[in-house]
């Protein structure tokens, strides 16, 4: 890495640390470190950026219980393809107008076929009240108490 005196540098981008070897190199992951990357996890930054959501988002999630945190490496968390799968179920439930209370509850069911269920078809497609109870197999009294 070349740094050049201050006094050399008019914009100041020696005295700030910053390489100005040439163009900066391109910081996508050849295949042999993407395969390294999923076995030690995602940062969250790495997690919010594949599942396009903020990272706020997902501490949102782990605050409400949608989303389960990550497992700790030394002072970071890392995420797995697990969490994204469920940012992915998240979304689809939210496009179908879920409420992030009813999203909860379907899933902690221990029944994905109840979720596929209501997963599986037409972005237009709507339901009524007995028709989601039916699909979801939710008792009548919990979508009452949320």
């Amino acid at each position: 890495m070349k740094q050049f005196p201050i006094e050399d540098d008019a914009n100041g981008a020696a005295a700030a640390g910053i390489d100005v070897d040439g163009p900066l190199e391109d910081d996508r992951l050849d295949g042999d470190q993407l395969d390294e990357a999923v076995d030690e996890g995602w940062r969250i930054d790495d997690l919010a950026q594949r599942a396009a959501v903020a990272v706020d988002t997902i501490r949102y999630y782990q605050r409400e219980g949608l989303l389960p945190s990550g497992e700790r490496n030394g002072r970071t968390r890392r995420f797995g393809p697990e969490h994204l799968e469920r940012l992915e179920r998240i979304r689809a439930l939210q496009s179908r107008r879920f409420s992030l209370a009813a999203i909860h509850a379907l899933l902690e069911r221990d029944d994905p076929g109840a979720l596929a269920g209501l997963l599986i078809g037409s972005e237009e497609a709507t339901y009524d009240h007995d028709e989601l109870l039916a699909a979801a197999g939710v008792d009548a009294s919990l979508v009452r108490d949320l």
